[in-house]
């Protein structure tokens, strides 16, 4: 660790304070740092402890912090052995029996013509030695099988000053999606997977008790042969989206941990990559309209009525044809500020031999989706050719809305969009 004066500090992680499940999970070390940011780096002690475990995805809450890792990502996949056609031919005997007689009208007399086989009589043996058995053909060997997909779940407690308290580990079936999949409530985690072979797939939302993750309920059999898109938790209520084809988005009942139960779905073309909540019964979705065989055709915001679980409906979609959102992979892309219904997602459209890139603006009420406008920044130019740089973040700051892209920070009215300053970074 080196502090901003210059100095640095080599700090390992004592014996005592390496944990491991009880379970194997691997030769990997998970460390969790706390760092006081109101002291000096390497004066302060980072109080690390470590678990023998792996961790790729982090959701945390006032007083817990969940990592997650899908040990068996990387197992690589069994391929059957090609079958032979040609038979093998039995080891030979001390007496040889003599071969089916020969199908070929040519040739000497006795012998097939070129064939390799042995004359259709031979001299019996003298050997006295007793004969041997004919060697019994060794039956292949099975095929391996791939382990069942499994997400492993690591919980520590970060509820008081100092270093964290591991607490426990579990595991559930299939791998989930990303940090929104994950969800603590009053006293349970609400995780949201997908198990999938080579041959079809589903998903499923399980319910853990947070103190030791043992599991306490789950809800399966949602999008089958589709995987989950988007999820989010609110409250007892949870919202997941599957697709392949067509989108269904989920409302689940989480009232009861030990009775998780779906109680509406709603299917549509496209998808939802990212779910907002918009206030009472109302949803936002960001992701991609599709066809109904489901070819991605550009971005879509969908705004939602959840009021009913049982019937969930949409209430408007603005589409805008051939374009991405980065927002549809990086939450933190979108902007939603509910004391204006304002909404503001990175959009890139493609023409060809042509990109470009903007901030659309939107206006979110409480039955209508609005495009308000676009905010775009100046190209870059880079040797003979120039680009438009792709807005990355977007912010509210009083009245005005600020952008920001690589090549600098826009500043603009939030109601009336008229541009107020530019920042450049270069």
């Amino acid at each position: 660790m080196t502090g901003a004066a210059g100095p640095s500090r080599e700090e390992t992680v004592p014996c005592e304070r390496v944990s491991h499940p009880e379970n194997y999970t691997g030769t990997s070390l998970l460390t969790v740092h706390s760092i006081d940011l109101t002291q000096d780096l390497a004066a302060s002690a980072a109080n690390p402890i470590s678990v023998a475990a792996d961790g790729d995805t982090v959701y945390g809450t006032g007083s817990s912090l969940y990592v997650t890792s899908n040990p068996r990502w990387w197992f690589p996949v069994p391929v059957d052995p090609p079958v032979m056609d040609t038979p093998v031919e039995p080891a030979p005997s001390a007496t040889a029996s003599a071969p089916p007689a020969s199908t070929s009208t040519s040739g000497t007399s006795g012998t097939s013509s070129g064939s390799g086989l042995a004359p259709a009589e031979e001299p019996t043996s003298s050997d006295p030695s007793p004969a041997v058995p004919p060697t019994e053909p060794v039956a292949p060997s099975s095929s391996p099988v791939i382990p069942p997909e499994e997400t492993e779940v690591h919980r520590f407690d970060i509820s008081r000053p100092g270093a964290p308290k591991y607490v426990a580990s579990g595991k559930v079936p299939g791998r989930l999606l990303n940090q929104y999949s994950m969800s603590e409530h009053e006293g349970n985690l609400r995780i949201a997977t997908t198990l999938a072979d080579q041959k079809t797939s589903s998903s499923a939302v399980y319910v853990l008790r947070a103190d030791t993750l043992a599991r306490l309920g789950e809800v399966g059999g949602l999008g089958k042969d589709e995987r989950i898109y988007s999820v989010r938790f609110i409250g007892p209520v949870g919202y997941v989206v599957t697709f392949r084809q067509v989108d269904p988005l989920y409302t689940l009942d989480l009232r009861d941990p030990a009775a998780p139960k779906v109680t509406g779905e709603l299917k549509i073309t496209g998808y939802s990559a990212y779910l907002h909540p918009a206030g009472d019964g109302r949803l936002i979705g960001l992701g991609q309209e599709a066809s109904e065989k489901g070819r991605t055709l550009g971005t879509q915001v969908s705004l939602f009525d959840v009021s009913d679980p049982a019937a969930p409906r949409r209430l408007s979609q603005l589409f805008q044809k051939d374009s991405g959102s980065e927002a549809e992979w990086d939450p933190h892309a979108f902007l939603y500020w509910p004391k204006t219904g304002a909404a503001v997602i990175p959009v890139s459209s493609y023409r060809e031999n042509q990109t470009d890139s903007g901030a659309m603006v939107l206006k979110i009420s409480d039955t209508e989706v609005t495009k308000v406008g676009t905010i775009t920044h100046p190209k870059i130019k880079e040797g003979d050719h120039s680009f438009q740089p792709g807005i990355q973040r977007s912010m509210v700051i009083g009245d005005s809305l600020w952008t920001l892209s690589q090549a600098g920070i826009k500043v603009n009215d939030l109601n009336t969009l008229d541009e107020q300053s530019w920042i450049p970074l270069s």
